[in-house]
């Protein structure tokens, strides 16, 4: 997921400087990226000028590096305005990404082995990252079937903020032995 920050939300002040900095540290695992909407002043920001050197380093790296990027493809945003979307996005950020599937063990690794072989690099080299960070990037969470699942989407709409990805395989022995689950939205 891209984060993108907004000067306003550069110019916390107290903890809330160090939770922008927990930010930088996912885009340093590769689990998340870091953008910024006014890249030009982050550096006179009161969280840029309070960062250790080699920090600052890295904020201008990814600020060169989406520069070069362009406009991302198709790629999640979430967005911090100001001061107070920081907790939130924080929150959100070293939140895993849930992947609900039927059963954890040959579902998860049928997903495995899709991203290795069709995945592009980028999205590779992320799974890869979000497996190995702590707290993960993603993980897998087994309903116990199909018949389960909005039950336990439902659970989770509860529990702000949500990142889940809910994966279903169509095993049915006949057309009739068909089980629809109801599309589930919401707001985050």
């Amino acid at each position: 997921m891209r984060f993108v920050l907004h000067t306003p939300a550069l110019h916390a002040i107290g903890e809330l400087l160090e939770s922008l900095d927990s930010l930088l540290t996912r885009m340093a695992e590769d689990v998340h990226t870091v953008t910024f909407q006014e890249a030009d002043q982050v550096e006179n920001s009161p969280w840029f000028t309070s960062l250790r050197p080699h920090r600052q380093e890295l904020v201008r790296r990814a600020i060169e590096a989406a520069a070069w990027d362009g406009v991302a493809r198709n790629r999640k945003e979430y967005r911090v305005d100001s001061p107070s979307d920081i907790p939130m996005a924080v929150r959100f950020a070293n939140r895993p990404l849930m992947i609900l599937v039927e059963n954890q063990f040959s579902d998860g690794a049928f997903v495995e082995l899709a991203v290795e072989a069709f995945a592009d690099a980028d999205t590779q080299r992320r799974w890869k990252a979000g497996k190995n960070s702590a707290p993960r990037g993603w993980d897998f969470l087994p309903a116990g079937g199909g018949g389960q699942m909005p039950d336990f989407i439902g659970a989770q709409k509860a529990q702000p903020p949500v990142r889940l990805l809910v994966l279903r395989d169509g095993d049915t022995l006949t057309p009739r032995h068909r089980l629809a689950i109801n599309s589930v939205s919401w707001t985050r």
